[in-house]
């Protein structure tokens, strides 16, 4: 979804919000969507940190709706069309 979005021109973070908590404290990053780098702007002092994805769901399940017609045959043949073999 993240791949094709750039195809598209379409920013990640117009559906995806990424938080980075480190200490319990969340801390500002940044993400390089092509290499899927995440990069904290400050140095992390905890050695556990929580990453926290926010998704827009409506965006996420229009775009799987879209993708499932995209893979289904537009045009069904008529029954009397269809070779028996393939059925």
């Amino acid at each position: 979804m993240i791949k094709d979005s750039i195809k598209s021109y379409m920013a990640p973070e117009a559906f995806l919000e990424l938080k980075l908590y480190n200490d319990n404290k969340m801390q500002d990053c940044t993400v390089d969507w092509n290499t899927f780098t995440l990069k904290s702007k400050t140095v992390l002092t905890a050695q556990i940190s929580h990453l926290v994805l926010y998704i827009d769901l409506r965006h996420k399940n229009e775009y799987e709706i879209t993708k499932r017609k995209m893979l289904t045959q537009r045009v069904e043949q008529p029954e009397q069309y269809k070779d028996p073999k393939h059925s």
